[in-house]
């Protein structure tokens, strides 16, 4: 534990591989309990309510956990309005993962979804006494920014493949892919913009161009990404990709 003139820091080790460093100023002990147990899936739900208490949250409270890169949010604090209310409470802190340092906080019930330009995982909403299970969800929401905000409720379906943990062909065949940011970035445009005469707008090129690129890459993928299901294969490919990085996304 270290300690300084504006507070106490505290490290706990809550689950394999997540270390929580709680920032707080009164009470650290026992925060750092509340938290830790709080946090812990493997714990009954008796002793996790218990820890809800000690933080003045009531077990059945609708929260999601908001994520973020901590080298995105810097030692800022998160914008949360539902702090500003009479008898509500926020937490923040910073867990380390596998994949680098998140900044940790809750969103109530009431918050309204925010669209963030800045990459952001929020997990699905759970009652507060399954904290674990949203905070794995915004793990994974992360995972997969490229840059903006991802709400793990969006994901639908796909985030129980991402919950899967396994690396599917389609996705080793993305990242074998000869200059792979160009292909990529070809991949995505066409992804976004429906036709090739759209993503050849978006890139800035012409459409004939974009053609003999997407040929050229449905003989290197095995699959037609032009066609409706390879859409989807590609979609689903293209997020196993992403969520296969050593760290989360960083800004250029």
């Amino acid at each position: 534990m270290k300690t300084s003139g504006l507070g106490v820091s505290v490290v706990t080790h809550i689950l394999p591989e997540v270390f929580i460093y709680l920032e707080c100023s009164q009470r650290p002990k026992e925060l750092q309990l509340a938290l830790e147990a709080a946090c812990d899936a493997t714990l009954p739900e008796t002793e996790r309510s218990k820890a809800l208490a000690n933080l003045g949250l009531d077990p059945n409270h609708r929260v999601r956990v908001r994520v973020e890169p901590v080298h995105e949010a810097g030692n800022a604090r998160p914008h949360d309005k539902s702090a500003q209310k009479p008898g509500s409470r926020t937490f923040s802190c910073v867990v380390a993962t596998a994949r680098g340092l998140v900044r940790v906080s809750t969103l109530l019930e009431d918050d309204p979804k925010l669209s963030e330009a800045r990459p952001a995982g929020i997990g699905l909403e759970h009652r507060a006494i399954d904290l674990p299970e949203s905070f794995e969800s915004a793990v994974l929401a992360l995972r997969v920014s490229t840059g903006q905000a991802v709400h793990a409720e969006d994901l639908g379906a796909a985030l129980w493949l991402l919950r899967s943990g396994e690396t599917h062909p389609d996705a080793r065949g993305l990242a074998a892919l000869p200059q792979k940011d160009t292909a990529l970035a070809t991949l995505d445009a066409l992804a976004e913009h429906d036709t090739v005469r759209g993503a050849a707008a978006a890139l800035g090129l012409h459409h004939s161009t974009v053609q003999q690129r997407l040929t050229q890459l449905t003989e290197a993928l095995g699959y037609d990404p032009r066609s409706t299901r390879g859409r989807v294969r590609y979609a689903l490919a293209r997020l196993l990709d992403l969520a296969s990085r050593e760290t989360f996304y960083q800004s250029p």
